[in-house]
């Protein structure tokens, strides 16, 4: 057999290395392809998600309880109230329809009480003396502060007598007002008690007086006195009387 020619020997490599070259392109051509369809996507990153704000539930606000009434007051506590302050030096009469009052006199913010009593002829110094427990007035000889005056006139003293009908006013204190055992401010005033006792608001009965006549500080206890209609109102240190009409 004859041995084939160099050329052709050279001819037939070069032929089996471009085709050995060409299987290996293409296999890793196949290899990546494969590789890339294979490999799962990344997943995403999830976004994450935005909480609405819940709206913190507000506590409801209890509604504020109205200050009750004070409860009015009895025959008992009444005289016992009077026994407390006056020590037997005047006499009391269980409640009727216009002798006792309650409202807030002198405008502390403490309810008061107004009472009619009667003196008793065996006190009668006791009654008028200047160290007793509380102050004896009569409103009628009361004058409204002047305010261009720095120092006012001292008012007429009173003096009680046998018989006399008065006006105790008993200061309240604190929440309790004149219920409480330490209320013991007394005002005892003399030639006061009229007709058609009856208490006014202070608002009320500063809208019926003239601008600039007289300022309330509490409320006022209206009554016919002496041929006028009027009140007693608290000047701030003492109980006048205010006439409005004249009958």
């Amino acid at each position: 057999m004859r041995n084939p020619q160099p050329h052709v020997l050279r001819a037939h490599a070069s032929y089996l290395i471009t085709i050995i070259a060409a299987t290996l392109l293409l296999c890793a051509c196949n290899g990546t392809r494969e590789q890339t369809e294979t490999a799962p996507a990344p997943a995403p990153t999830p976004s994450q998600p935005v909480l609405a704000s819940t709206p913190t539930p507000s506590m409801p606000t209890p509604a504020q309880a109205a200050t009750p009434a004070p409860a009015q007051p009895q025959a008992n506590e009444v005289a016992n109230k009077v026994a407390q302050i006056f020590k037997g030096a005047v006499e009391f009469d269980a409640p009727q329809q216009d002798n006792v009052l309650v409202g807030d006199f002198n405008g502390d913010g403490s309810q008061d009480i107004a009472v009619i009593v009667r003196a008793a002829p065996s006190q009668l110094d006791e009654m008028n003396s200047e160290v007793s427990n509380w102050i004896l007035d009569e409103p009628q000889k009361i004058t409204p502060p002047d305010p261009a005056k720095p120092v006012q006139p001292p008012p007429a003293p009173a003096k009680v007598k046998a018989g006399d009908v008065l006006l105790a006013v008993i200061h309240g204190f604190k929440e309790q007002g004149w219920r409480n055992t330490d209320a013991q401010q007394t005002y005892l005033l003399e030639n006061a008690t009229g007709r058609g006792l009856r208490v006014e608001a202070r608002l009320a009965a500063q809208s019926a007086v003239k601008p600039n006549a007289l300022r309330l500080r509490g409320d006022v206890i209206e009554q016919d006195l002496n041929g006028a209609h009027g009140f007693l109102y608290w000047t701030g240190a003492r109980y006048g009387w205010f006439a409005q009409t004249k009958h």
